[in-house]
């Protein structure tokens, strides 16, 4: 979405064209993104960036910017049992169970992420 607003942006200003969009390389355009003194477009690439001074998860209630929902790709693989049956490793690693089911909780309720950087 950011990434979009600042193309968007280059685009107003003319900094970036449609023949640059259609016919140049990525690393191209993002050159010129990255080069502009424009002060929109170099806030929304700001905001791309992923480090702990740009974001943080907000745990509590405190105020936030995002809410960010990712699906969950956790693996509860089959194992064989000494008495030859198929079970789930959650039914057997209480320990894991209580893991899996809180990561898995967490990002089907979204992730609230806090701006740190203006």
């Amino acid at each position: 979405d950011w990434f979009a607003k600042a193309l968007n942006r280059a685009f107003e200003i003319k900094l970036v064209t449609k023949d640059d969009f259609h016919h140049k390389a990525d690393h191209y355009l993002l050159k010129k993104l990255k080069k502009s003194k424009d002060p929109v477009v170099k806030k929304y690439l700001s905001y791309c960036e992923t480090n702990e001074e740009t974001f943080k998860v907000v745990w509590d209630d405190s105020p936030y910017d995002i809410k960010w929902k990712a699906k969950f790709r956790g693996v509860n693989p089959l194992y064989l049992t000494e008495k030859g049956l198929l079970k789930r490793v959650t039914d057997a690693d209480v320990g894991f169970a209580a893991r899996f089911h809180a990561l898995k909780n967490k990002l089907q309720n979204g992730l609230k992420i806090k701006r740190l950087k203006s």
